[in-house]
């Protein structure tokens, strides 16, 4: 009987300590987890969308203006110049792209050789209107 009762005492007290351990390890797997995701995951300073569009590699000038004078609020001026040379990227390659896809299916709606659904429909939501006219594919919804 004693034995049962002196194993049953040990029991409770490794009971908590088993718990603390397992929460302290918790606890520092947690905090490795939030550096390494602090100091390893940074966001690049690309945009993704001039990540995603193919195009060759596009450079844009420097300002020289903005470089030779430094306002009081440099940073605000910074992330506008960035801002500028970023949408002037995204221009280029905007433009670059229309050459780099090929054309799959072109129609200069002359007239309906093609079968395009043109007449009116009429139900509970809108009133639709397609026709071909002056060289457009035309939708009128009311």
């Amino acid at each position: 009987m004693e034995e049962k009762s002196s194993l049953h005492t040990e029991e409770k007290r490794r009971s908590p300590m088993i718990t603390f351990v397992v929460i302290g390890l918790s606890l520092a797997g947690c905090l490795c987890l939030a550096l390494d995701v602090f100091f390893l995951f940074r966001p690049d300073k690309i945009p993704l969308i001039v990540q995603s569009l193919p195009s060759q590699t596009v450079t844009v000038p420097p300002t020289v203006e903005a470089a030779a004078t430094l306002p009081p609020n440099l940073t605000a001026n910074q992330q506008v110049i960035g801002s500028t040379a970023t949408a002037q990227a995204v221009q280029a390659i905007s433009t670059n792209s229309i050459n780099l896809w090929p054309v799959l299916f072109s129609d200069t709606f002359d007239s309906n050789k093609n079968d395009w659904i043109i007449g009116d429909d009429d139900d509970d939501f809108a009133t639709l209107t397609r026709e071909i006219k002056d060289g457009k594919y035309v939708w009128d919804v009311n």
